[in-house]
């Protein structure tokens, strides 16, 4: 389904195959990395606080194409 898929919008999507354990060359490493040293300077006490925390961190992200992009240009 998912090669079907790229097939029929190959003009919008181009697919990039990594090594099975590359953690530096996949830009969702990068990203987390991101979430998870924002939210290492919040204080929170309860899971419900460190739900809401992340999901600031992650909304106020989307706001900040820039930063987004650059994880698909990291050095490494």
């Amino acid at each position: 389904m998912v090669r079907q898929f790229v097939e029929e919008n190959k003009k919008k999507i181009e697919l990039f195959f990594i090594p099975a354990y590359s953690p530096e060359l996949n830009p969702d490493e990068l990203a987390w990395a991101h979430v998870k040293a924002k939210i290492a300077k919040a204080t929170t006490q309860t899971k419900t606080e460190l739900k809401n925390t992340v999901k600031r961190v992650m909304r106020r992200l989307r706001k900040m194409p820039h930063i987004v992009k650059s994880f698909f240009h990291a050095p490494s």
